[in-house]
């Protein structure tokens, strides 16, 4: 595994540990999480039912017809946060990068920076940032599990939302696999984005490189002029 490739991934572990606890943050204010007290007791629920099918005290078929309403109200009162870290994760993946040239606070931290993948000059727009994001973050699904909550009763819900969960999962599986597999370790959402990943030390190397060499250039030049005036 290249040292790029590295330092790319514990970025993204970064930017999602961040989102994650500015998403988390958001949530603990109370009119941001108004179900707090119905989610516990559905969860105690779950804990408890759980624990009795573990102990061989409910057959798996009532242990899948009562964990199914238990899972859809569950998911029912954390929509709020869901929709809390949608919106988080897809402004500090847009907005952030634009702001900062092609970085997040993790890819800068780790010396990254996000570019045009065929022209690596040209500056990324709003587009190119939200198609990453829609690919790497599951966001398309994300989406797809808030509308099957507020469109869905507790009877279809579970199976659809196994589906999309599924699905999701097989997603970030083949985006993984690309980054890995391909030789210029692009990934699944740089392909759709038409973006890569460089390092900005070997850009910034090249360019005190090239300002030292035109530095001796100027310096030999003004030598020979200093010595030709002097004869």
């Amino acid at each position: 595994m290249n040292k790029l490739l590295v330092r790319r991934i514990n970025a993204f572990l970064f930017d999602l540990i961040l989102v994650f606890i500015v998403s988390f943050l958001i949530s603990l204010i109370p009119i941001i999480n108004p179900n707090k007290v119905d989610y516990q007791e559905k969860y105690n629920e779950l804990v408890s039912i759980t624990t009795q099918y573990v102990n061989n005290e409910l057959s798996k078929d009532d242990y899948d017809s009562s964990i199914k309403p238990i899972m859809y109200y569950i998911s029912k009162y954390t929509i709020h946060t869901k929709i809390v870290t949608l919106i988080v994760t897809l402004l500090y993946f847009t907005v952030v990068p634009l702001l900062m040239d092609g970085e997040t606070l993790g890819k800068k931290l780790f010396n990254l920076k996000m570019v045009n993948e065929k022209d690596k000059r040209k500056k990324l727009t709003l587009g190119n940032y939200f198609l990453r994001v829609l690919v790497a973050k599951n966001v398309l699904f994300e989406i797809a599990q808030i509308v099957a909550i507020l469109t869905l009763n507790s009877d279809n819900f579970y199976n659809i939302n196994n589906v999309i969960t599924n699905a999701g999962t097989i997603l970030l599986y083949i985006d993984i696999a690309f980054l890995f597999i391909r030789r210029d370790n692009l990934s699944l959402h740089d392909l759709v984005s038409n973006t890569c990943v460089i390092d900005t030390q070997i850009k910034e190397e090249k360019e005190n490189e090239k300002e030292y060499k035109e530095e001796t250039i100027n310096i030999t030049t003004t030598k020979k002029t200093r010595k030709k005036n002097n004869k």
